[in-house]
């Protein structure tokens, strides 16, 4: 009578075993699925910062801004910041004053080029000498999350390549 008794129980070292087997699967999915949703929002961040780049730079290298004497005007009245006399012909005076306003209001010209969530740094470099022309903005840190946008561009009698770095 005890043999029929013990047939239809479970006995503990199963559901010790099952549940290290459910906990073991339960656990490997769990960090798989976190795993996957930080590299879907790291694919984000970086497409949003990508896309955030672009526009910026072709803003900068293919219009003269708005209004088109922006640099002449205070902050509050520029609705975007150009540095191009005509598409990829980069003017002198423009570059040196967003140089300047990126120094000193630095956070308001971030909003204006329409990367605010973004930090940022221009260079211009010649393609004749690979020499930087012009360099203004933040300095990445090393961890940082980077993206590069390089524009060609004629500037001050050379051509050379705007880069725009964004990085978080």
């Amino acid at each position: 009578m005890t043999l029929l008794n013990r047939n239809g129980q479970i006995f503990s070292i199963d559901l010790m075993l099952a549940s290290i087997i459910f906990l073991l699967i339960l656990t490997t999915a769990t960090i798989y699925s976190n795993h996957i949703a930080n590299r879907i929002y790291f694919l984000e961040q970086d497409a949003e910062m990508r896309q955030a780049g672009q526009q910026a730079a072709n803003g900068l290298v293919l219009t003269g801004g708005n209004p088109a004497n922006w640099q002449n005007q205070g902050l509050k009245n520029v609705n975007s910041i150009g540095i191009a006399s005509s598409a990829n012909n980069l003017k002198k005076n423009k570059m040196q004053r967003l140089s300047s306003l990126a120094s000193s209001n630095y956070e308001e010209v971030k909003d204006i080029l329409g990367i605010a969530k973004f930090d940022f740094k221009i260079d211009v470099i010649s393609m004749k000498g690979n020499f930087v022309v012009e360099s203004f903005g933040a300095r990445p840190e090393s961890e940082s999350s980077i993206v590069s946008i390089n524009r060609i561009a004629f500037y001050d009698g050379n051509n050379v390549v705007v880069r725009l770095k964004v990085f978080k």
